[in-house]
């Protein structure tokens, strides 16, 4: 496999979960991916430490763990001389993007561990900037449920890895 550089943009984020996917635990998986010109350079695929309660929670929970690689990155990307300005963050649940706007939130998400709410103020920082984007065109679903062989293709294509020898088209656009 190779990594292909054509792409929009110089670099994003984008995560998505499996609610409740651990039938023996309920928890979540969460699953990010970070692309550079098209190309995925940093990606994970993990199960949440906590048990969720709804599914804007569990989204909150793997939006943090994205900001935090994509703090990382952003040094990383800085240090090799890059300009960075806030990551572009895609997210697919709106509740979630509810909650990271809006500080004042609800007394709903009280639960919610403080370590989590960084999110909220590397939001208001700058730091990261999310958007929406819709669920079947988010890059990290392959992270998080197995995939049948059009959608592992389309999966792949969308990380930017082609086999040798293939045509090295542009992932499927947005």
């Amino acid at each position: 496999m190779a990594c292909s550089t054509a792409g929009r943009g110089s670099w994003e984020g984008r995560w998505t979960l499996n609610f409740n996917g651990c039938l023996d635990t309920r928890r979540s998986t969460t699953g990010w991916v970070f692309l550079y010109h098209g190309g995925a350079i940093s990606w994970s695929s993990k199960r949440q430490p906590t048990v969720s309660c709804s599914t804007a929670e569990a989204e909150y929970i793997a939006a943090a763990a994205a900001t935090r690689e994509a703090l990382w990155l952003k040094k990383l990307m800085v240090d090799l001389g890059e300009a960075i300005r806030a990551v572009p963050m895609a997210e697919d649940n709106l509740a979630c993007l509810a909650f990271i706007a809006n500080p004042e939130g609800t007394g709903r998400a009280k639960h919610i561990d403080t370590s989590h709410h960084a999110v909220r103020e590397r939001a208001a920082l700058g730091a990261v900037k999310f958007f929406h984007q819709a669920g079947a065109e988010m890059a990290a679903d392959g992270l998080t449920k197995a995939l049948a062989s059009p959608a592992l293709a389309d999966f792949r294509r969308r990380l930017g890895k082609v086999e040798l020898g293939e045509p090295r088209a542009p992932p499927t656009t947005n």
